[in-house]
């Protein structure tokens, strides 16, 4: 009997495969891909990319460079075992990523933005700064950096190699006032639409009052100013102490293109310059069979279902959301896949007077979109990350969305637009809260039909697959010398002629 080929194995034969490409081809270029420091969504993402890239027909070579602590996540990655990487030490930071994102109360949304570029630039420093890894780094002598739009690193290190980049970001577009400056972390050069654009904590939803437009405005300015008075300072002196001058026009014509995976099904219609392209959804695919244990628990639920709860990898409930969502589910006829990570799960064996009933089994780890796409799941409790968005729209289930942070709020004013989701309060969530919310979208037929209606969108054909097409751009990027043509006039002028031209 013939043995299966091992992980390793299969990696040897695609490298193989790859190298033999490489030698036989002039057009094979050497890529590293930098994902944000200590956000294993986006490393998700980008392995994603190196999956697509790596033994395309040109035969292209694919590293990576990662913050130590997130090493873990890339066990997750499909084939991860293959892809060689170097990483840099960014101690304590983690922690402090962990403290920001977890408790009772949060900060406000540009004090939290303000205190993740600082996490981010102390990250972007311990990489510039270590002088292995940059030795790696500048030994592999990349063509292109791959990296997130929002981590300040792939500007830098983009800066300090002088060697271009393309961003890929795994969530949908931020909104409009989002756009700080541009050696800040990105800037799309988007035109505002405060009139009917969303805004980024997810409050006002057009048709807009004079009110919501008068408040998003201000919202804006107060964003803009924020940037300019904290994140701003902090980060040029970041830049003087690695010799880097992230507005002089070389280095912004290192900026090449940025990829964004959303769909126009889930985000609101804009004008877009040319080196923004919105891709399509990078992380959704056809669920793939459930382990057998796992199986066994959704088929013994019936034509009742099942409900998945899972937070992703920063946010995490405390006893009180804990206790009141435990209640809840005790009442409902559901069974329940409840990830709770051990964090949390400590949090509800110490509070004594909360019992499990036996329609809820907790895993620290679940497969969220084999899940999601099964079809035994009826509703789905996610703090809606971009990629909890758009996998739920993609297998059609409704939502109850819990924001945290971040795009969370403004991702779940998203499927409350479109229809196939409500939001929960996290602040003041109770038991009685919680059960009013999803008899809504288990019980009310508009959240199931507008959730099919936006996967249907989503699976309508495509001459490419989101994945396929951001290869093509990374190596359309690579080819047409730096794809200036894609650079708008604006992007030249000062905010005063820009505003009063």
């Amino acid at each position: 009997m013939k043995r299966p080929l091992g992980p390793f194995s299969v990696c040897f034969i695609r490298s193989a495969l790859c190298l033999g490409l490489l030698a036989c081809n002039s057009h094979a270029k050497r890529i590293l891909l930098l994902p944000t420091a200590l956000d294993a969504s986006h490393i998700f993402t980008q392995l994603k990319v190196f999956e697509e890239l790596r033994c395309r027909d040109h035969g292209h070579t694919v590293k990576m460079v990662i913050a130590e602590a997130d090493v873990p996540s890339l066990s997750k990655g499909t084939h991860a075992g293959c892809i060689e990487f170097t990483t840099y030490a960014t101690p304590g930071l983690k922690q402090q990523m962990a403290n920001l994102v977890q408790g009772e109360h949060l900060p406000r949304y540009t004090e939290h933005a303000r205190r993740v570029q600082r996490i981010w630039g102390s990250a972007c420093d311990a990489l510039l700064s270590d002088e292995a890894a940059m030795s790696w780094v500048q030994e592999f002598s990349p063509d292109l950096v791959v990296g997130i739009s929002v981590y300040i690193c792939t500007s830098m290190l983009s800066a300090k190699l002088g060697v271009p980049y393309v961003t890929v970001t795994p969530g949908g577009l931020m909104s409009d006032e989002w756009q700080p400056w541009y050696a800040s972390a990105w800037n799309f050069y988007i035109p505002l639409r405060l009139s009917y654009s969303l805004d980024q904590l997810g409050r006002y939803a057009p048709p807009k009052s004079f009110l919501d437009r008068l408040r998003h405005t201000l919202s804006a300015l107060n964003i803009q100013i924020d940037d300019y008075l904290h994140t701003r300072p902090y980060l040029r002196s970041l830049q003087r102490k690695h010799g880097l001058d992230m507005t002089s026009k070389p280095v912004r014509e290192l900026e090449l293109m940025h990829l964004v995976g959303g769909d126009l099904a889930i985000e609101q219609p804009r004008p877009l310059p040319p080196k923004v392209k919105l891709i399509g959804p990078l992380m959704p695919a056809p669920a793939q069979p459930l382990p057998a244990e796992l199986e066994d628990f959704i088929s013994g639920a019936g034509k009742e279902g099942v409900i998945l709860v899972s937070l992703g990898n920063h946010a995490m409930f405390g006893k009180r959301e804990i206790t009141a969502l435990s209640g809840c589910f005790a009442r409902l006829p559901q069974r329940v896949i409840w990830k709770m990570r051990p964090p949390e799960q400590s949090e509800s064996e110490e509070h004594k007077a909360l019992n499990l009933t036996s329609n809820i089994r907790v895993m620290p780890w679940v497969p969220q979109n084999d899940i999601l796409g099964h079809e035994s799941t009826k509703a789905f409790l996610s703090h809606m990350g971009a990629n909890g968005l758009y996998e739920a729209a993609y297998h059609g289930v409704p939502v109850v969305a819990v924001p945290f942070f971040a795009d969370q709020h403004v991702n779940s004013l998203k499927a409350v637009i479109k229809g196939f989701g409500v939001i929960l309060e996290r602040m003041t969530m109770s038991e009685e809260a919680a059960l009013t919310a999803f008899d809504k979208v288990l019980k009310e037929s508009q959240y199931i039909e507008s959730a099919r209606r936006v996967s249907r969108q989503l699976h309508l054909p495509r001459a490419r697959t989101p994945l396929q097409e951001a290869g093509d751009w990374i190596e359309r990027a690579m080819e047409m010398d730096g794809v200036s043509y894609l650079r708008t006039p604006e992007e030249e002028l000062s905010w005063a002629i820009k505003k009063n031209a």
